[in-house]
């Protein structure tokens, strides 16, 4: 069996994945969230059609097999669902098997992502269209969103009405739009610093011109990113964005030669870490604490810290279901803390909740051990342009993984794929920039490849897995009819939108249908509200 594919295809996908997630709402509507997943699974059917090369590298040591195995955890937890209110499972289990069975699917998603994304960053040519596309995103973000600003924040993209929150561009919260904007603004300084570093060593005079006007608008873009941070407000995005900073420029005083300007360079960043800690300590409301006491966000913050301490505890090895927080949280719950919780605003708590310590350093494991492989080759790298890139994508991953331990970023599955896509970056720029140019994009010729056994199974779960990431959508429409129809017809509709996809939340709606209909109709009164309190019923033992 062969397959005639373009070699580019896998990069264009990867591409197409940085740039429509955080523009489409950041992917987190059943439609935009299909979308990605599908391009995931889409990359990894093309890049098994044409086989694998490199598989020796670090993202194939540690995040991979990190992501791989908190999937593992995941697909045991859905094995064996279990409600909260019983007595404690020693096995893995979860609260919640249709969360878990959503979330599994994106973290396979993810680890396709990973996956394909370092066979597709194999040339310097491709890395840098990576580096660009990822501060584009950060820019027309910015862009959309001081718009937005100054319009009153009255729609997204002056088409669809904002009802309720403080958004930013495209990302119903300013909070995970900062941190997008934070990835793309380091990424950028990588590539303004690099393309300096080129123009220096121009000879010709007139290209010389060419290239300081494109850095000058390279600049100006990144001043846009810059400025939209601020405007969004978001503590966590500017003191990440500051502490990340800081943390790789002083790394990177180790490639001054010169021991005199090395300990300037030094001597100057740590009196601007002291004089950042003095505004810290006259501005405390920058760390959420106002005339000593903490602010209502970082109290509400502080209580599902203790109450995840307490879940914690009681569930300290495999937690209690990948994507299952939200149906098991409110047994731990606050009652300062007013209606349901989907996300406890830390990323790492949230993990060690779902997955428990087995899961968590399964993760962090992955991350630490690619973080050590890629300083390692940033300290070692000879090229100067390598080590610019390497730079500012370090700089934005460590920027992430802080805004972490006090938001939810990676719960937003756009955000989660940059900052994936920034991992499998690292794991092969320092090799691919050391490699001539390839040839210009999508002009390569399209290659058939035989396909063995193994890349052929691999290729139809990947189609298989892209055909279930459609079943929300089709459900969501469903459900969107029958929240236009008449109530008579609304029921037939949310079956059909069951059907498709057995959230809870389209049961629960069913048995309001019926419900209504009940109020609406005397005479068969019994007969629906019986039908409503069974889907009632059901929905509930579900969650």
């Amino acid at each position: 069996m062969t397959l005639r594919t373009p070699p580019w295809l896998p990069e264009a996908l990867l591409l197409f994945l940085v740039l429509f997630g955080p523009l489409a709402f950041g992917a987190v509507e059943p439609w935009s969230l299909a979308i990605l997943e599908i391009a995931a699974f889409l990359m990894l059917f093309f890049s098994s059609a044409r086989g694998f090369s490199g598989l020796e590298g670090p993202v194939y040591q540690a995040l991979l097999p990190a992501v791989a195995g908190v999937a593992l955890i995941g697909l045991l937890q859905w094995l064996n669902p279990h409600p909260m209110p019983w007595p404690r499972s020693l096995a893995p289990f979860t609260a919640s098997a249709y969360g878990t069975g959503r979330a599994l699917l994106l973290w396979s998603a993810y680890g396709a992502l990973l996956f394909c994304a370092t066979q597709a960053l194999s040339s310097r040519a491709s890395c840098h269209r990576f580096a660009r596309a990822v501060f584009l995103v950060g820019v027309i973000v910015a862009a959309v969103g001081i718009a937005q600003r100054g319009q009153g924040n009255q729609a997204y993209y002056g088409l669809r009405t904002i009802r309720q929150g403080w958004p930013f561009g495209p990302y119903t919260n300013q909070d995970h739009a900062a941190s997008l904007m934070v990835m793309s603004a380091l990424m950028g300084c990588g590539l303004v610093i690099s393309s300096f570093i080129k123009l220096r060593l121009e000879p010709n005079l007139g290209r010389r011109s060419d290239l300081l006007a494109i850095q000058a608008l390279t600049l100006f873009a990144l001043s846009i990113v810059l400025f939209g941070i601020i405007q969004t407000g978001s503590r966590g995005g500017l003191n990440s964005l500051a502490v990340s900073s800081w943390v790789l420029s002083m790394a990177a005083t180790r490639f001054l030669s010169q021991r005199a300007p090395r300990w300037i360079a030094r001597s100057l960043l740590g009196m601007a870490a002291l004089a950042y800690a003095l505004w810290l300590w006259l501005h405390p409301a920058w760390i959420g604490f106002a005339g000593g006491t903490p602010d209502f966000s970082t109290a509400y913050r502080l209580s599902m810290y203790r109450s995840g301490g307490l879940m914690f505890k009681d569930f300290p090895m495999t937690g209690t279901g990948l994507g299952a927080l939200m149906h098991s949280f409110p047994v731990y719950q606050e009652r300062f803390v007013d209606g349901f919780v989907d996300h406890v605003h830390n990323d790492w708590l949230e993990l060690l909740l779902q997955t428990g310590i087995v899961g968590l350093l399964c993760y962090a494991a992955g991350v630490v051990i690619l973080s050590i492989q890629t300083i390692r080759l940033w300290f070692s790298v000879s090229s100067r342009e390598a080590r610019c890139l390497i730079g500012g994508a370090l700089a934005a991953a460590f920027a992430f993984v802080l805004h972490g331990l006090v938001d939810f970023a990676f719960q937003i599955p756009a955000n989660a794929v940059v900052f994936l896509a920034i991992a499998a970056f690292l794991g092969c720029v320092g090799h691919a920039v050391s490699k001539p140019p390839d040839a210009e994009f999508g002009l390569r010729p399209p290659a058939a490849l035989a396909l063995t056994k193994t890349r052929a199974v691999i290729c139809a779960l990947s189609l298989g897995m892209a055909g279930v990431s459609i079943r929300p959508v089709v459900a969501a429409c469903y459900r969107r009819l029958a929240d236009q129809a008449l109530p008579a017809a609304s029921p037939d509709l949310l079956a059909k939108a069951l059907s498709w996809d057995a959230d809870p939340s389209h049961r629960y709606q069913l048995g309001l249908a019926y419900l209504t209909l009940a109020e609406k109709t005397p005479a068969a009164r019994t007969i629906f509200l019986r039908k409503a309190l069974l889907h009632s019923r059901i929905a509930l033992d579900q969650d």
